[in-house]
């Protein structure tokens, strides 16, 4: 017993010195990796078990982390988690246990470690850093007559304006000749993010709004990149935010940020009163890709009459999920009684489901339906097929 209070005061006169080392920044559904230091400073050896409490915002394994180090020493351990919030995370407590002089106890010891972490969307990795890199008329139309850089020479067509005419061209090839220019061409491009209740919903480990939001943000990146102009609108029952068109790198930050602060909301979605209020945020034709959920009756047909709304003026792009695990229940044999039940439930959901992209589709809208993990690659693809068709 006076070994196991000496200990005890032994102990509590020799410190330990513990450090977490953080990225600054971590990124919505990406993996990051993070450092326990730890130094001992004092004169005899040292025997440490840690593990940390891991933040809500956050997914992982509590690892049990394990040190024997002599006096001055020092050594790191790695832990990984998984953001799955936005917004600023708090690290705190560390759990420690640490063996006695005489090796008869382990004496555990709570932490407060304060670190702080911010969760932003995730970022295009494959791409230009900085925006306005790309070269300008990459994206062009083709017209008859002056500006912009000559695309080539053509035979001169009934209708041409005369002072088209290239008169050095026409003397050497005995004919008329037009000249073809091209001329820079700008897109405009407009998120719309469903904030509404569905968007709360579970897929694999983010809610269904954190892909929205991380599948946007690259989106809104590869737009900038092609120094095309990007705008936001967020919904509900009604419009939440507006961002109106914006280009560079500022713009793409403030995109970024207006997406950084969004939060599902305990509303139904109805994205009419977005799409009507379009009109107020931009005046030429644009690319309105609209992040939702497809399925429910009220929401199908609000987006039905939302994408006849946007016709034929705009071009409607439809970005949603699809539940890897209700395709697997309506196509699993059955192992319980339950299991009819539970696949003709996922069947007739994924009947609707179908039913309701093809009602989009037959609007004039491009509807993108895919997993979380090829939702981004998919969005991104035929944005820029549509952009490389002039379709937009």
């Amino acid at each position: 017993m006076l070994a196991l209070i000496f200990e005890a005061f032994h102990i509590g006169k020799r410190p330990v010195s513990i450090k977490r080392q953080l990225p600054k920044t971590g990124f919505l559904g990406q993996n990051f990796t993070g450092h326990l230091v730890v130094y001992n400073p004092n004169s005899e050896p040292l025997d440490l078990r840690a593990v940390q409490e891991l933040p809500v915002q956050t997914k992982g394994q509590r690892t049990i982390h394990e040190w024997s180090l002599n006096s001055g020493e020092q050594d790191s351990r790695p832990f990984e988690a998984i953001p799955i919030q936005l917004g600023e995370m708090n690290w705190r407590f560390v759990y420690t246990r640490r063996l006695g002089k005489f090796g008869l106890a382990w004496w555990s010891r709570k932490l407060s470690i304060v670190d702080t972490m911010t969760v932003v969307p995730n970022i295009l990795r494959n791409t230009i850093d900085s925006s306005g890199n790309r070269p300008l008329g990459e994206t062009s139309s083709r017209r008859s007559g002056y500006g912009g850089n000559l695309l080539h020479m053509r035979k001169y067509e009934p209708g041409d304006p005369l002072r088209m005419i290239d008169w050095k061209a026409t003397a050497r090839r005995q004919t008329p000749m037009v000249r073809v220019f091209t001329a820079d061409q700008y897109l405009e491009v407009i998120l719309m993010i469903d904030c509404g209740r569905l968007s709360s919903l579970s897929t694999t480990r983010l809610t269904r709004l954190n892909h929205f939001i991380n599948c946007a943000a690259r989106l809104a990146q590869q737009a900038i990149d092609n120094n095309d102009r990007v705008g936001l609108i967020s919904f509900a029952e009604q419009p939440l935010a507006k961002l109106p068109p914006v280009n560079a790198y500022s713009g793409l930050l403030r995109v970024r940020h207006l997406l950084g602060n969004l939060r599902p909301l305990s509303q139904e979605s109805n994205p009419l009163p977005a799409v009507a209020s379009l009109p107020g945020l931009i005046k030429h034709r644009c690319l309105a890709v609209i992040f939702t959920n497809v399925e429910g009756d009220y929401l199908q047909s609000s987006l039905v009459r939302a994408v006849k709304l946007l016709r034929p003026k705009h071009l409607p792009l439809i970005a949603t999920l699809e539940d890897e695990e209700i395709k697997t229940l309506a196509t699993s044999p059955a192992k319980t009684w339950l299991d009819p039940h539970y696949t003709l439930a996922a069947q007739e959901f994924e009947h609707s489901r179908r039913e309701a992209i093809g009602a989009l589709k037959n609007q004039g809208a491009h509807v993108v339906s895919a997993t979380p993990d090829k939702l981004d690659r998919a969005v991104l693809n035929r944005y820029e097929s549509l952009r490389a068709r002039r379709r937009i």
